[in-house]
């Protein structure tokens, strides 16, 4: 859900824009100690992105989440706004690692939300076909 929000809010304006945050504060570094990220439990850093992304619709993603998960809406945005640090310092270390400028991220992140969708689709299929073969044979 996070990638897709990237994805679609890095128009080439955008794009520019998330360069510059992945330059300046999401060089990836998070990633060298993303538990010690987690202990600290400050979500400001995570909701202003969130809020810079999905704009509105940062409390209709958490909501979905929260439904789709059981965890309920407030864990879901707790948990939003403690990953999207982390999703953007992967962003931050490939963009070091692999010199990719604001176009390679747009294309980098339209293909994860592409991945991502046939990963749920494929998710999907096999949920389906478990609940129909536990309904016709019980001892599953």
């Amino acid at each position: 859900m996070l990638i897709g929000a990237l994805s679609s809010s890095a128009g080439r304006d955008s794009a520019r824009g998330l360069t510059r945050a992945l330059e300046t504060r999401h060089d990836g570094s998070i990633l060298d100690d993303v538990g010690g990220h987690v202990a600290k439990n400050d979500q400001s850093d995570g909701f202003g992105i969130l809020g810079h992304v999905l704009g509105s619709n940062t409390d209709a993603a958490a909501q979905m989440l929260g439904s789709a998960s059981g965890i309920g809406t407030e864990k879901a945005g707790s948990l939003m706004a403690t990953l999207v640090p982390v999703l953007l310092g992967a962003l931050g270390r490939a963009k070091a690692q692999q010199n990719l400028g604001a176009e390679d991220l747009t294309r980098l992140l339209s293909d994860e939300t592409a991945s991502v969708k046939r990963r749920s689709r494929e998710t999907k299929e096999v949920v389906s076909i478990v609940k129909r073969l536990t309904r016709t044979n019980k001892s599953l």
